[in-house]
């Protein structure tokens, strides 16, 4: 197995390493790359979720559909956090809206991997800045 070059034998990324090209490739790839982080039974909980979302497919999907919005994204990492299987990140989000309007979103994430992929993603953050400055019903 592979994750974004990197074989899991020997030359492995470490996990917050992984977070942090993860959290890059927001800017530059498409969301089916962005989905390989996951794990094929991965879960993603965010507070704009009435329940959590099951699967890579299901969780490439949302993202897909989240970043057709965006005519850039950034995120800046602030602080990060490691112990064994879990890595805890502050970061902020940096957008810009397909019209052209810009806004940050400051928002903490919890990861926990698997065989170096990520199982469980847990983000929070306030979800009034997003949807103050967001159509989630747009297409």
């Amino acid at each position: 197995m592979t994750v974004h070059g990197a074989a899991l034998t020997g030359d492995a990324l470490s996990l917050p390493e992984t977070v942090r090209r993860f959290y890059s490739d927001w800017s530059v790839v498409s969301p089916m790359a962005i989905a390989a982080y996951f794990s094929p039974d991965a879960v993603l909980q965010t507070p704009l979720l009435e329940a959590p979302l099951l699967g890579a497919p299901a969780i490439a999907g949302q993202i897909e559909i989240f970043r057709a919005r965006f005519e850039n994204v950034d995120v800046e990492i602030l602080a990060m956090a490691s112990s064994g299987q879990t890595v805890l990140c502050e970061h902020l989000w940096r957008y810009q809206l397909t019209r052209g309007k810009k806004f940050q979103l400051p928002m903490q994430a919890s990861f926990t991997f698997k065989q170096g992929e990520i199982c469980v993603w847990r983000s929070y953050f306030d979800p009034r800045v997003l949807t103050g400055n967001v159509d989630l019903g747009e297409s």
